[in-house]
């Protein structure tokens, strides 16, 4: 993501979230490549999110159920090129202020989840080690 600030937004809906085992089968095919948005946060969103995240760099989705508002979506597009700054700015803005008049509001609707420089540079620290009995896994 680093490398390419203009990365497309791969937009995914109710129906294809749906079929989870469908989508992972073409995400293992190349499709959808780049970030994930889902349009509609399902009930239990760890069911699509574990296998999403093996093929997606980033994956964002709606902080509550159901599904994103058009404005929060434009607000995805319209501060796409600024993230992760743009982003944490809005989730900051709207703890702090709470104000739902507020430029960022509808950006603070978005979470998000992608392992970070920092974040995969301790992985690798420890990639190669293992304790006795430890699960693999």
């Amino acid at each position: 993501m680093k490398d390419d600030p203009a990365m497309p937004v791969n937009w995914l809906d109710k129906a294809e979230l749906s079929a989870v085992q469908k989508l992972v089968e073409s995400l293992g095919n190349g499709c959808h490549g780049g970030v994930l948005m889902l349009r509609h946060r399902p009930e239990r969103l760890q069911e699509p999110m574990e296998p999403l995240l093996a093929y997606a760099p980033m994956v964002l989705w709606p902080d509550g159920t159901g599904d994103l508002p058009q404005a929060s979506q434009d607000s995805v597009e319209r501060n796409w090129a600024r993230r992760p700054e743009e982003f944490s700015a809005a989730y900051r803005t709207s703890w702090k202020q709470g104000d739902p008049a507020h430029k960022h509001t509808d950006l603070a609707r978005v979470r998000s989840i992608w392992p970070d420089e920092q974040r995969l540079d301790f992985c690798d620290a420890f990639a190669n080690d293992s304790v006795a009995g430890e699960n693999p896994r």
